[in-house]
């Protein structure tokens, strides 16, 4: 079993983009957990954590979305295996403009995941958000920006 759990949420509309995604988990350590639904995306990333039992490290990635890549990857979780208030990393994608500590090429402790009560399933939109809002108050300097070149 793998401490590390790479999760994939899916909608059914958006099947065209696993291809590349799955391809960027290639030579990852690590267990791939991936639903493809119709459900909301709160509701799907939750039942994927929970389906990743005994994993340490949760890897965020969205169907549309590529991970940067074993290295960056292979980083992140060393930096949290030595850095124990660390609980969410986020840092820098090539070919975006934007950094999101909670989209897709995060990685962070299920167990920060439990002791947040998981996404919450009411909201439809900025879950993210929220777990980046709810991670910051229960936990502030937890969420660490690691460059992932």
């Amino acid at each position: 079993m793998s401490k590390t759990a790479i999760v994939i949420p899916c909608h059914e509309r958006d099947r065209r983009f696993l291809p590349a995604a799955l391809e960027s988990t290639i030579g990852i350590p690590a267990e791939v957990h991936l639903l493809i639904s119709d459900l909301p995306l709160t509701i799907a990333l939750n039942c994927l954590i929970a389906g990743a039992i005994g994993t340490q490290y949760i890897v965020r990635l969205d169907a549309d979305d590529r991970l940067c890549g074993p290295r960056a990857v292979g980083k992140a979780i060393a930096y949290l295996d030595s850095h124990s208030a660390a609980q969410l990393l986020y840092g820098s994608i090539p070919g975006f403009a934007t950094q999101n500590p909670t989209g897709a090429n995060t990685v962070f402790r299920r167990s920060l995941w439990a002791a947040l009560g998981g996404y919450d399933e009411r909201l439809r939109h900025q879950e993210a958000l929220d777990f980046e809002v709810r991670t910051r108050r229960l936990l502030p300097g937890g969420i660490v920006y690691l460059p992932f070149r």
